[in-house]
């Protein structure tokens, strides 16, 4: 470039950066910044690497109460100064002082990021960094183990798709300690005095970002690239703005990795392509570097390894998503960076703790404690000491209870709390064993599962609704068999007050990256097993968020053949680490072996209710064989149901086949429901009949409709020929009589014969067909 710097001035100068900063925070804190700082404790600061929604980061996690997140530590530190408390008003002029020296800071800390994180990257990754998730893009700021990590993408193109590849930096304790400040307390207070005192406020979309000053537009490369350029013009005598001053700091950094340079000089000789560079497929690190971080350097500084020798180089083809072994890699980087700048006060003396004097006891207090041990006999020894271990065994067993009983009682609270905030301020349990259900549910070891059988209607969901609005009760996630039936969980929940989101597959929702952790993620059967669910499931689990895991409507693997065929997949969701429940109205007590065995749950804790309708009429009609006979009769009873039906009231067909369904719907004038249809389409006729669009108050449908689907209003449920078994009986019933005070009138209508037998079915189907064939042959009428 021309002109000489020095090391010893360049370090100088980004270390006196440190020192203004810190005597800008002091002025913001009413000169009491090193207080503080003191007291903010990083490693206690809990968070992870997930998108956790728009709005949120470590100052909003619960785990940090602590922490007291907000302004109103600032407030109080600098209420004589900006309040007026005699003319109860602020001091504007003061307000507005306070706010430019946070401009100041804001810069200053804009330059300390760039400059200590490690081997600078572009303006760009700088200037956009997000202290929160917005809605569709995840933060860039962490905290790991007790130290600020800034998470940047080196593709600048990706970046705003939250797909490109991660670089991790790590900034040193010092400066770390500010930017928790300023995220947690000063980025609140600057909202809520601007607010207050009607200034210019940022708009919505620029909240999550680290670097903007009122309503302004976030802060550019060129504003970072002029501050650093007077900063170390200053300093050094020579102005490099963002520019000059990455290639000057790469340059030192090759200072600190010369012999690592020297090392691989002959194994990159020939590398001009990314495809040379070998990759791990399962971490996604580059493997055979000869034994060095040479990579990891040039992925700080946005390089590639071979050309990064060059001005400007390629970058290789890494993977975008950070391994726990690149980010350590990325952290040794970034400290030895940190070394470097503090170089000059490395020699310093270190106080070594002097042994605390008379701490050893002295011959005589020695000699007089045998002497008082010789005085006791031996007999009166042991009798001492077993009195006082059974007086200590006694205390230790009390407390113990003790904090079982507080530990209980605190639970049964937050229960109730949570029970209140889902369903009002006057909500109870609806029965003894659903509250039964979600103790046990709470009281769940990582290794352990939970059958709950309760009937339908009898609030199952609430046993995984319920967690999620609780305190520190972290992540749940729901599988569910039918797709409809996420629809109308995911709907009810969000109703309800809970944070729950559905999992799609990238595929399916044209999503590039992760979907953010939600208290409750309902998810399909048919997904479980995938890759990319696995890995977001191991994200929740490996950052703690992830609590338990529920299998809904469980009873499912009777039903459905092809479900049957994903226990496998089902059994494969204990690989997580945490418990599982099951979920179901309808567990025969005679299947109830095979199933704990399929499940692997043979040690599982069993809470089972009755599960009779009592708000249920069950009718059966025969009638004689002959073709149409029981399409003709259905007719009939529709007719009658109908007439008795008022308001929002509705009925459901269900049918054996696609073929009946559409052409009983074609009979009566309704919508039909099958697994034949589109989704969209499934989803438009069920939406139509609930709200009440159609002409008719009907729809008929096939086992699709028959499942865990919440609708107010059904009152009745007919039944072309007799259910499959006895299972989808009780759960296509479960879909009526759902509200207080409903009562649901169920029909069989069949010809008397007998289903045809398939040699070819298992015992569970065998079982299941033979409980509902003794069903209408009792030809009963309740």
């Amino acid at each position: 470039m021309g002109e000489h710097i020095s090391v010893e001035d360049f370090t100088r100068t980004l270390r006196d950066e440190v020192t203004e900063a810190e005597k800008l925070l002091n002025g913001l804190f009413g000169g009491v910044w090193q207080t503080v700082s003191k007291k903010i404790d990083m490693g206690r600061i809990v968070d992870n690497m997930i998108r956790l929604g728009a709005g949120q980061s470590f100052a909003s996690n619960p785990k940090n109460k602590w922490l007291e997140a907000g302004p109103a530590k600032v407030m109080r530190l600098m209420e004589a100064s900006i309040w007026d408390a005699a003319r109860v008003r602020w001091k504007r002029q003061r307000v507005k002082r306070w706010l430019r020296d946070l401009r100041l800071l804001r810069e200053t800390l804009l330059v300390l990021v760039h400059t200590w994180g490690g081997l600078p990257g572009r303006g760009p990754e700088i200037t956009t960094l997000r202290h929160c998730d917005s809605w569709q893009l995840i933060r860039n700021v962490f905290i790991l183990d007790g130290q600020v990590m800034i998470v940047t993408d080196r593709d600048k193109m990706k970046a705003i798709r939250d797909n490109g590849r991660k670089v991790a930096r790590f900034i040193p304790d010092r400066i770390g300690r500010m930017v928790v400040a300023y995220i947690a307390w000063l980025l609140p207070t600057e909202r809520v005095l601007r607010q207050e005192c009607q200034l210019n406020e940022p708009h919505g979309e620029q909240l999550e970002y680290m670097w903007r000053d009122g309503s302004s537009s976030v802060w550019e490369t060129d504003r970072l690239s002029k501050k650093l350029a007077r900063v170390m013009q200053a300093g050094t005598g020579v102005r490099l703005g963002v520019g000059r001053y990455r290639a000057i700091a790469i340059e030192m950094g090759r200072r600190i990795r010369g012999l690592v340079i020297r090392q691989l000089e002959g194994k990159m000789d020939d590398e001009d392509e990314d495809e040379n560079v070998e990759i791990d497929p399962i971490t996604g690190e580059p493997v055979d570097c000869g034994g060095s971080w040479n990579i990891v350097w040039d992925l700080q500084s946005t390089h590639g390894t071979r050309i990064a020798r060059q001005h400007y180089a390629v970058h290789i083809g890494f993977p975008g998503k950070l391994q726990p072994e690149m980010i350590a890699t990325f952290k040794e980087i970034s400290k030895l960076w940190h070394q470097f700048l503090e170089s000059a006060e490395e020699g310093k003396e270190k106080k070594v703790p002097k042994r605390k004097q008379g701490s050893q006891k002295t011959d005589k207090q020695q000699q007089q404690q045998e002497q008082q041990q010789s005085t006791n006999s031996p007999a009166q020894m042991t009798t001492s000491s077993k009195r006082r271990k059974t007086t200590q065994e006694e205390e230790l067993a009390q407390k113990k209870k003790e904090m079982s009983e507080k530990k209980k009682k605190k639970l049964e609270d937050e229960m109730a709390d949570g029970l209140r905030k889902l369903l009002g301020p006057k909500a109870t349990w609806r029965s003894d064993k659903q509250a039964e259900s979600m103790r046990s549910i709470m009281a769940l070891k990582a290794d352990q599962t939970a059958i709950n059988v309760l009937p339908t209607g009898a609030g199952k969901s609430i046993l995984f609704m319920l967690p999620a609005v609780m305190e520190d009760t972290g992540t749940s996630i729901v599988v569910v068999p039918f797709v409809a039936l996420m629809d109308d969980l995911v709907t009810r929940a969000t109703d309800m007050g809970v944070d729950c989101i559905r999992y799609r597959s990238s595929m399916n929702s044209g999503r590039e990256g992760m979907p953010r952790a939600a208290r409750l993620i309902v998810v399909s059967a048919d997904i479980v097993s995938s890759a990319e669910f696995s890995g977001y499931v191991d994200g929740l689990s490996c950052t703690g968020l992830l609590q338990r895991i529920f299998v809904d409507e469980c009873h499912t693997v009777i039903m459905d053949i092809g479900y049957r065929a994903k226990l496998g997949e089902l059994v494969g969701l204990r690989r997580f680490g945490c418990p599982l429940v099951l979920l179901t109205a309808t567990l025969p007590v005679v299947l109830e072996d095979w199933f704990r065995g399929e499940m692997l749950a043979k040690s599982a804790i069993m809470v089972r209710d009755r599960t009779v309708k009592l708000n249920c009429r069950y009718e059966v009609q025969q009638v004689k064989p002959g073709r149409d006979a029981i399409e003709d009769h259905t007719v009939e009873v529709i007719k009658q149901l109908d007439q008795d039906m008022t308001g929002r009231q509705k009925g459901v067909i269900y049918c054996r086949s696609k073929s009946q369904c559409e052409a009983i719907a074609d009979e009566i004038g309704c919508g039909f429901h099958h697994s034949g249809m589109s989704e969209q389409d499934r989803y438009e006729v069920r939406t139509a009949w609930i709200e009440g669009r159609n002409t008719s108050r009907w729809i008929a449908a096939t086992t699709g409709l028959g499942t865990g689907i919440d609708i107010e209003g059904i009152v009745a449920v007919v039944h072309m020929e007799k259910p499959y078994g006895l299972v989808d009986f009780v759960q296509q019933i479960g879909r009526g009589g759902r509200r207080a005070g409903e009562v649901v009138r169920s029909v069989i209508i069949h010809n008397g014969q007998r289903q045809r037998e398939d040699q070819h079915r298992s015992f569970v189907d065998d079982i299941n067909q033979a409980q509902m064939e003794a069903f209408p042959a009792k030809r009963v009428r309740m």
